[in-house]
């Protein structure tokens, strides 16, 4: 009757389990994650945005969710400041049949529709999510895809390769450990650009977060880099 029970019992099944509205505080009874409990195997993923708040942040407000209130300490951000491993996923969270109708979208980049490869790139990390938009959002790294780890040499730059297509008028910003690194502007919702970051420490984190004119948003998983010995 512990989380990590749980997760050593889903291992058996070669399951995952997403922590959900991870910040949700319904005051009577929470259903906020406690990120005290983690396993790297288990949760691959969680969820940034449902029709309930915007779960990146404590403070993050949207008018596409309910804005319900949020507990300290159990956002998206504050799992990756502990430096667990995590991408995003979006979804509804409807219980009225209305899938689809508001929440957000998940979107998973696979090879071919297949549950095999769908199952295999959200063990990947190998998604985004938006808050309802059809948003089209990419980061990489070298080889290294949103979701994934890269290894650079110590004294080597950080290059960031970024490609988003918006439904209306954007800003594109880099998030580097929780803090905004970079920002580009993107009149007709198309950008793409390159950054590069010759100041890192092993473990640094970093993701892509669209914010249309029209307030709907998207978050790439994140890259990890690590120094290689």
């Amino acid at each position: 009757m512990t989380p990590f029970k749980l997760f050593e019992s889903l291992k058996e099944y070669k399951a995952m389990a997403f922590p959900h509205h991870p910040a949700a505080d319904w005051v009577i009874v929470s259903a906020a994650t406690d990120w005290d409990f983690h396993d790297e195997q288990i949760q691959r993923l969680a969820e940034i945005f449902s029709r309930h708040a915007n779960f990146e942040d404590f403070e993050s407000q949207s008018k596409y969710t309910k804005n319900i209130k949020k507990m300290k300490g159990r956002s998206v951000q504050d799992a990756l400041a502990k430096r667990y491993r995590i991408g995003f996923t979006a979804g509804s969270d409807s219980h009225q049949m209305e899938h689809g109708v508001e929440g957000g979208i998940f979107a998973v980049i696979v090879p071919e529709f297949s549950r095999e490869a769908i199952y295999d790139a959200m063990y990947d990390r190998f998604t985004y999510a938006t808050t309802g938009a059809r948003i089209l959002a990419s980061l990489k790294a070298g080889t290294a895809h949103m979701g994934q780890e890269i290894k650079i040499k110590e004294g080597e730059p950080v290059v960031l390769d970024v490609s988003v297509m918006a439904v209306d008028k954007a800003k594109v910003q880099i998030v580097k450990n929780n803090h905004v690194l970079a920002q580009k502007e993107a009149a007709d919702g198309i950008c793409d650009f390159s950054y590069t970051d010759p100041q890192w420490k092993d473990g640094d984190c970093y993701y892509v977060k669209v914010i249309q004119a029209d307030e709907h948003m998207a978050w790439t998983s994140p890259i990890w880099v690590n120094r290689l010995i």
